[in-house]
């Protein structure tokens, strides 16, 4: 890494050459050399990351004031692998102007996120954190307080941006990731007990090595707080013999389990030591993994507290060790990778519902390191048995397609870019070697905000480069952009032809709320196209399944335009929820089953011709 203080942007550096024998600080050296300086000072310190791949590298720029970094789009710069730069996405922005006195202090502000978000969760897993950072989403640099708040009961960490000037709540959104748990081998379901080799150790007493460190969590006594855990308090369970081994027998379902502790150490370590050896991403420091502890879940994010990400595994109410499964922490190691490169943002509201396409995204990558490691399509026989699912939770063999696939639920929407994948990894003329460097180089592209229109775009423009580079041939790059095609990424908006995807299935949440909060949008709107010979339209409504009487659906319809929300922001949760507001008319109820019917004698007259929105 490297700092400087330009402002880029000048279309000029395209098209310029660099020695492709030039050592990383060349490299960087060259770029500030190439780049145009408006004014001294004016961008701030300007840092820039290296990320080889097999195409070249991209140069990911990142600003900050007096230490204060700036939260912004990305300016990725691409290299290709002979030294030429084929372009610039995005600007640096004036720092100049940039205030780095807060009126509000960090106290009041931890104050702040921990009551915003109290409402939606108890107990800590560690006292909030607040750190200061330049928002500049909205065009202009505004200093805020981003304050990393947890919570224990659901078990959960949050991200809250706090107005450093006003003291207003401005977003909120969960930093940790659930995963439902995967496997592929050494685990009850899939393979036997096998003796393997601990690779990486640096020590001869405790799994702690050069990639991964294992260790368990113990909890406080229920009589003290029946909602509360704490992790900060770590222990290792496992230990070496004599002879230098860790010779465990497998006792799944208890809490002390020093074999669980050998599946976390070696799976974690077998990940990272590839990713290290793939894509050359790894950490200063081992990353750390906690297991035997109960929860129904595994996520990455800090559990202990001491400011640094996590993968950790629970042990669900029937007794199953989610650590068991090498594919769960392939996963959720995914979600580190992810977020050493982008850090996704979650779940937005808009004009037209509700849109989960960061979130979906950042699953459906982490679901594709799993799947790269693994080899598998099928993810989580072992960890589907916690739920009572005899079969795996996730198979990604199925073609899906965007968007008549989208459900309205970020693991089960990632699919989508799971089963693409797959499709590369099993077509002989692809495989999984090109489809990890066609991944990887597209990840590198994306914002915190990307949709699935910006992955295609990221997906064809390292197709591009890959070919370029001669890294695939003629036949391997059409064979890419017709996957790519027939999963409708590259073209997937959040409106489904209804007349083309016939029946679709989706998820219908309630968070809770009242009055006009109540009826949560789907993530896509559906349309139906009417000709002059139209006489009637059918919607068919069934396998409603709400488990509470009090539950049930709303279908807002609205002719010729998509029907129009509005965003509500939570209170002080830092959360916002869209609620339609334009609509001509609705139908609600909760029957599990239901046909509307819209023809010339509909109380609103069916218009041949026009398009229909719901």
């Amino acid at each position: 890494m490297c700092g400087f203080g330009v402002l880029v942007g000048s279309p000029a550096l395209a098209g310029s050459t660099l020695d492709p024998g030039w050592s990383e600080v060349q490299l960087l050296d060259h770029l500030e050399g190439e780049m145009v300086v408006l004014e001294k000072g004016m961008a701030g310190d300007v840092e820039a990351r290296l990320f080889p791949w097999a195409g070249g590298h991209r140069v990911r720029l990142s600003q900050s004031k007096q230490g204060i970094p700036l939260l912004a789009s990305t300016v990725v710069v691409s290299v290709d692998s002979v030294g030429k730069i084929g372009g610039i996405q995005q600007t640096l922005m004036d720092l100049s102007v940039a205030v780095v006195e807060p009126l509000v202090p960090a106290a009041v502000a931890k104050k702040t996120a921990r009551d915003a978000l109290s409402s939606i969760g108890s107990g800590e897993l560690w006292s909030p954190r607040a750190t200061l950072i330049f928002d500049g989403r909205s065009g202009n640099p505004e200093l805020v307080w981003r304050v990393d708040v947890s919570h224990w009961q659901p078990m959960r960490t949050w991200r809250v941006l706090v107005d450093a000037t006003t003291g207003e709540v401005l977003s909120s959104r969960p930093t940790s990731f659930d995963a439902t748990a995967f496997v592929y081998q050494s685990n009850p379901v899939a393979s036997d007990l096998e003796m393997v080799s601990l690779r990486g150790l640096t020590s001869d007493k405790k799994l702690s090595g050069v990639f991964a460190d294992a260790w368990s969590c113990d909890q406080i006594d229920d009589a003290l707080n029946e909602w509360n855990v704490s992790c900060e308090t770590l222990s290792r369970q496992a230990s070496a013999d004599d002879l230098g081994d860790f010779i465990y027998s497998a006792d799944q379902g208890d809490e002390f389990d020093p074999f669980g502790e050998v599946q976390l150490y070696y799976h974690a370590d077998r990940v990272a030591r590839w990713a290290d050896r793939r894509f050359n991403l790894g950490w200063e420091e081992p990353i750390r993994v906690v297991g035997n502890f109960a929860m129904d879940n595994a996520m990455y994010g800090d559990i202990d507290g001491d400011g640094v990400a996590d993968l950790s595994f629970g042990i669900t109410e029937n007794g199953v060790n989610l650590g068991y499964d090498g594919d769960v922490v392939y996963h959720e190691y995914g979600h580190a990778m992810v977020a050493e490169v982008v850090d996704f943002n979650w779940t937005t509201a808009d004009a037209y519902g509700l849109n989960y396409a960061p979130g979906s995204l950042n699953e459906g990558f982490a679901d594709v390191i799993s799947l790269l490691r693994s080899g598998d399509p099928e993810l989580g026989e072992h960890a589907a048995r916690a739920f009572g699912d005899e079969q795996a939770l996730r198979d990604l063999e199925p073609d899906r397609v965007c968007p008549n696939d989208l459900v309205g639920e970020i693991h089960e929407d990632g699919q989508i870019l799971g089963s693409f994948v797959w499709n590369l990894m099993d077509d002989e003329y692809v495989g999984a070697r090109v489809a990890g460097d066609l991944m990887y180089g597209a990840l590198l592209l994306l914002d915190a905000d990307a949709s699935w229109e910006d992955a295609g775009e990221a997906i064809y423009q390292t197709n591009e480069e890959m070919y370029a580079a001669g890294l695939t041939d003629y036949f391997t790059r059409g064979r890419i952009m017709t996957h790519l095609e027939e999963s409708g990424i590259a073209t997937c908006t959040r409106f489904v032809d209804l007349a083309e995807s016939g029946h679709t299935r989706h998820l219908l949440t309630n968070w809770g709320l009242t009055g006009q909060m109540a009826a949560v949008p789907l993530g896509v709107q559906f349309y139906i196209e009417t000709d002059e010979n139209t006489r009637r339209v059918e919607l068919n409504l069934s396998n409603f399944d709400g488990e509470n009487a009090d539950l049930g659906w709303v279908v807002y319809v609205r002719q010729g335009m998509p029907v129009g929300h509005g965003v509500q922001s939570l209170g002080e949760t830092g959360l916002s929820l869209a609620y339609a507001e334009d609509f001509d008319w609705m139908v609600e109820g909760n029957d599990a089953s239901v046909q509307i019917e819209v023809d010339s004698q509909s109380e609103v007259a069916l218009d041949p011709g026009q398009t229909y929105y719901l």
